[in-house]
Parts: structure tokens; sequence; C-alpha cells
């Protein structure tokens, strides 16, 4: 397996790793300390997404996020604008 330079576009590594990884069309498991950190890193990659891949679907996804409860809460918003663009 030969090992890649992965460009340093952003300031946060993990950012970095992860679009990298998107961009080769591959799949990455970002582990965080906290609840809230995984949610804000998730959040961080999402709005560098530009394009995701099968939108359709993803916003389906998402739509039955917020359907899942009679009024979203906070929470279902925010998974709901990840998992559009693929993360979660």
């Amino acid at each position: 397996m030969a090992f890649t330079d992965i460009p340093q576009t952003y300031q946060d590594a993990t950012l970095n790793i992860a679009m990298d990884t998107l961009a080769k069309e591959k799949q990455a498991l970002v582990f965080c300390n906290t609840k809230r950190g995984a949610e804000s890193q998730a959040e961080k990659i999402a709005q560098k997404v530009k394009d995701p891949p099968k939108k359709e679907e993803l916003e389906a996804i998402a739509q039955s996020i917020l359907d899942a409860v009679s009024t979203p809460t906070k929470q279902c918003l925010r998974l709901a604008a990840c998992v559009k663009k693929g993360i979660a």
C-alpha cells in the first residue's frame, strides 16, 4: 500500500483527512471525545461537502429524520442537515 500526501486545505487535520477520503469516494469514521465534539465535527465536514452522491436518497433520509417526531428538535435539524451532505 502506497502512502500519499493529504492536501492541507484546512487548518483542521481531521477535516483534511475526511475531505481527502471523501474525494477518493471512500468512507471515513471519525472518533471524538464527546457527543458534542462528534456533532460539531460532523457539521464542519458537512459544510465543506459540495455535491454529495445519491443526493435524492440522502434528502429522503434527512426528511425521515425530520418526520420522526411531530416537531423536529434542534438535534433532529442538525442531524438532517448533515445527512443531506452524506455525513452522519
